[in-house]
């Protein structure tokens, strides 16, 4: 957790990001308009959409093997010296990042500072995303194999987040949170978690990680990558999901950011 608390201070500088939105002056049970088209990226009055800076640079394959073979930390904090300072800052803007760290689906996005495309976090413990939200939108349950997270709200929200995290079978219920800006909540390393902005306007949050490479498993996605036998025994043989149609259901499964929960859906005028 040592990490996690020193990774705190790359999160005061995000934090200072223009709010996606401006001040809310009405509850999401009254508005009704619609605030997201039918498209892949973040709302148009999100300021990341239209925000244009420098790309963060490419990592060749050939500057990674050489901090994979350096002999001390040291001999690798030179070789990302003489890469120049381009290299020692790191973009969040999802339209600094087209050379990957970028998770993408109709509810949001998400941008992952790691070892692989941000080469100073190389053995330091750390990672840390950016995720921008929707309307509605969530992170679907997933699970980080190699990392705890602690994760932070820092725009203006009419409603808090909504967050969760079931730990293990051997301790089941579910913590339910909601967090409200400047406000965070933690998910233990693997345990099952989401994330969903219940507003009909975008969110923005910060997540920090205690490894330099946190992984990510989306729960239902890759549930459905079994072979559909092995699915079928585990869902108790139903009717609906049978063996015959599990291929076919994991291909209606959407890429992990969605826009999700009816209420909000009908609510913000967004069709699903």
């Amino acid at each position: 957790m040592f990490h996690l608390l020193s990774a705190l201070s790359l999160l005061l500088a995000v934090s200072a990001l223009p709010n996606p939105s401006p001040t809310p002056t009405r509850v999401l049970a009254q508005r009704q308009e619609p605030s997201l088209q039918a498209s892949l990226t973040y709302a148009s009055n999100n300021p990341a959409a239209t925000t244009n800076r420098q790309a963060n640079p490419s990592i060749s394959p050939e500057l990674t093997q050489q901090l994979a073979v350096a002999a001390t930390v040291g001999d690798r904090f030179k070789i990302i010296y003489d890469q120049g300072p381009d290299y020692w800052k790191f973009d969040f803007l999802p339209n600094s990042n087209p050379y990957g760290g970028l998770t993408l689906g109709r509810g949001g996005e998400v941008v992952l500072a790691n070892k692989k495309n941000y080469p100073i976090l190389w053995d330091q413990g750390v990672s840390v995303s950016l995720g921008f939200m929707n309307p509605c939108g969530m992170n679907t349950p997933h699970i980080h194999p190699r990392a705890t997270e602690f994760n932070i709200a820092v725009s203006e929200l009419t409603l808090p987040l909504r967050a969760g995290f079931v730990f293990e079978n051997d301790f089941n219920l579910e913590f339910r949170v909601n967090i409200s800006q400047y406000q965070g909540a933690s998910f233990p390393r693997g345990a099952t978690h989401f994330e969903m902005n219940p507003n009909c306007e975008p969110a923005v949050f910060v997540a920090a990680f205690s490894n330099d490479d946190p992984g990510l498993s989306s729960i239902a996605n890759n549930f459905f990558r079994i072979d559909a036998d092995i699915i079928n025994s585990t869902l108790g043989f139903p009717r609906e999901i049978s063996g015959e149609n599990i291929a076919q259901f994991a291909t209606s499964i959407p890429t992990p950011f969605v826009v999700a929960v009816t209420e909000c859906l009908d609510c913000c005028g967004i069709p699903y």
